[in-house]
């Protein structure tokens, strides 16, 4: 993985309603901004039941290369969708760090991809490993 793109994923760690924590990754979009799952910092059952997004609180965030650490973001009012499974994430203040690209890929790039044997390698901050755990797939739609 590109050392630059590492130094633009973070841990986000979340309390939730009842007093339990939740981690995840983030991933660093502008100066100010992270793009994240919405189970990491929200409830998908209960806004699938009641319609209602129930946003957690007390985002802490960290960079997983220890650089920048300590960190409080909340999730940017209307910029979440629990079916889709996103949110986006709002610093309090801008880190010096540089943010990842966003683009788009084709489902014929994909399938190039997939017949090339590329395979994808991401970064995750799951619950026990707060520095990240790198993990590899496949391509899949």
């Amino acid at each position: 993985m590109e050392p630059d793109i590492r130094q633009a994923i973070a841990r986000v760690e979340a309390t939730r309603g009842g007093g339990g924590k939740v981690a995840g990754t983030a991933f660093l979009v502008t100066d100010r901004h992270l793009l994240t799952a919405f189970h990491v910092v929200g409830d998908r059952i209960a806004a699938r039941e009641t319609g209602q997004a129930i946003l957690y609180t007390d985002l802490a965030i960290s960079f997983v290369d220890g650089k920048v650490s300590s960190l409080i973001g909340r999730v940017v009012k209307g910029c979440f969708d629990p079916v889709s499974d996103w949110a986006l994430i709002e610093l309090d203040a801008p880190v010096n760090v540089r943010p990842i690209s966003l683009g788009t890929v084709s489902d014929g790039e994909i399938e190039q991809l997939k017949q090339k044997g590329v395979n994808r390698r991401w970064i995750g901050t799951p619950y026990r490993h707060p520095k990240g755990t790198p993990l590899s797939g496949e391509f899949w739609r």
